[in-house]
């Protein structure tokens, strides 16, 4: 029989081997922040992915998300829901028949169940029934038939976590946006030690992950985030754990709160508004409600945008889809006619869109601050420069100008000293004979003053344009005027050259401050 510390030093080998090869079955968020990263747009209505961009890819999917990204979404949208072992996930539906492959897992089919939901029965496989391996086992599909169904079946529901790793993980700040779905029906089913309650998990994991701030602080700007929910109470049940902005949604008039069952018209009438005011930043109506339609076209808007707004209030409606069966016929079957409707006439703040692509194209054609370029840099750079060279050409101009005056100043100084000879004195009372004029050259203390900016204005030179420019000839040295000005560095001191020094070092600095 072999000894216990023998059978057990292989065990321990294959423990470190397993360790240092694999990676985490569900790997957590990074924490890799780069300082450079492009910022959160804040001039015009936030484009906003719902689901990711499920106009293409299954809803809620890692590749929803990162095809938004690339699109140029401003936010990630999710619902949150809570696995049978109280994970947290993202997936928009209680149960799991129209978006998933749970038809297929015969290994289920006693999963079924019906509950009452919002006073309704509903029947069918309900994610609180599942555990997270159970449903990483499934796979998710298009919820539309008319959308393209290349991808079913290739993406798997992901987690709360995973859903912010991919936020985190972009190249530019892009801000998330999670819904607490169906809280009441969670914290029946679903419980988790400490009495707490799926609100309060759903905090916990924004701030384990580094999001707080109020809306537009610093650390806001830095990770944004904006959290909805169609329940009141739950909004202010995490306002005391919680600055981030909130946003109360809004469901279609005939559609009740999940929480205190109040109407529509309940929730949106001024004593409503100036109470729930306290707790929020913003509205999420659907889009229907803030304009009524009739046989497909829409009529009169409602004064609900006004309103929300007379009380500093953003107004973020859902949902722009882009297909016919969606559009109102005023449109023309054109979605940018949608996007320019909602946007220019009726005001809203942000767009909840399954097309990230197109609603992002529409605004950088139309945005009057929009420059067409992919990096915001370039803008700036371009701007830097134009004052930089602007700084430079004055700077060259003044320092020639004072080093004419100080020439001026030395040669009054030195005539009125120098004692001349009878045969000098005759020569000067000769009139001048008329000489070819000789081509302008910039006199020694010119070169001088030059020469002793020319490294700081080689620093200017990082925004200059590749291409020479012309007018910069004038004031270019040959390498016989560079030896001989590096050669007359004694110069006569006076009262002309402190002058230069002092003001010329004045504009320099000033020019450096710029082109910091």
């Amino acid at each position: 029989m072999a000894s216990p510390s023998r059978s057990v030093f292989p065990f321990i080998f294959m423990l470190l081997l397993v360790g240092c090869s694999a990676r985490s079955l569900y790997p957590l968020p990074s924490w890799r922040h780069n300082g450079n990263r492009q910022p959160l747009q804040t001039f015009r209505p936030y484009n906003i992915a719902h689901r990711g961009s499920n106009g293409e890819i299954p809803e809620e999917t890692t590749a929803a998300y990162k095809r938004a990204i690339e699109e140029g979404t401003d936010f990630i949208e999710t619902d949150i829901l809570a696995s049978k072992d109280g994970v947290l996930i993202s997936f928009h539906d209680l149960c799991l028949d129209n978006t998933t492959d749970i038809a297929e897992h015969l290994e289920f089919i006693d999963r079924k169940r019906t509950y009452e939901v919002q006073g309704l029965n509903l029947t069918g496989y309900f994610v609180v029934d599942f555990t997270l391996k159970e449903l990483k086992s499934l796979r998710v599909k298009q919820r539309y038939h008319f959308r393209d169904q290349q991808y079913n079946g290739k993406f798997s529901i992901i987690t709360f976590e995973e859903f912010i790793s991919i936020a985190l993980d972009a190249n530019r700040v892009v801000g998330i946006y999670p819904e607490m779905k169906n809280p009441v029906f969670i914290n029946q089913r679903v419980k988790w030690p400490g009495g707490k309650k799926f609100e309060d998990k759903f905090v916990e994991t924004l701030k384990k992950y580094g999001y707080k701030g109020s809306y537009m602080s610093k650390e806001w700007l830095k990770q944004p985030a904006f959290i909805q929910s169609f329940a009141p109470t739950s909004l202010i049940h995490i306002s005391n754990q919680s600055d981030l902005p909130k946003i109360l949604l809004i469901d279609e008039f005939t559609m009740p709160t999940q929480d205190t069952n109040q109407s529509y018209w309940e929730i949106t009438s001024d004593k409503y508004l100036d109470f729930i005011e306290e707790y929020i930043v913003g509205i999420g109506p659907w889009k229907d409600t803030l304009v009524t339609a009739s046989h497909n076209y829409l009529q009169k808007p409602t004064d609900l945008v006004s309103r929300a707004h007379a009380r500093n209030l953003q107004v973020h409606p859902y949902t722009f889809r882009n297909e016919n069966e969606f559009l109102h016929f005023n449109f023309s079957q054109d979605p940018y006619k949608e996007f320019d409707y909602w946007i220019n006439k009726i005001g809203v703040d942000g767009l909840f869109t399954d097309f990230t692509g197109s609603l992002h194209q529409f605004q950088e054609w139309t945005s009057p601050l929009s420059t067409g370029e992919e990096d915001a840099n370039k803008l700036l750079d371009k701007i830097v420069f134009m004052i930089s060279k602007f700084k430079r050409k004055l700077i060259i101009s003044k320092t020639l100008r004072l080093a004419r005056d100080r020439d001026h100043c030395t040669s009054e100084r030195t005539a009125g000293s120098v004692k001349f000879s009878p045969e000098q004195q005759e020569s000067q009372a000769q009139p001048p004979q008329k000489q070819e004029p000789e081509p302008k050259t910039s006199t020694k203390s010119e070169k001088s003053a030059l020469s002793k900016w020319s490294s700081w204005f080689t620093c200017c030179s990082i925004y200059e344009d590749p291409e020479e420019d012309p007018e910069e000839e004038l004031y270019e040295e040959s390498d016989e005027d560079s030896t001989s000005s590096s050669i007359d560095s004694k110069e006569p001191e006076s009262d002309c050259k402190e002058d230069l020094n002092d003001e010329t070092r004045a504009d320099v600095f000033q020019i450096k401050e710029t082109t910091k």
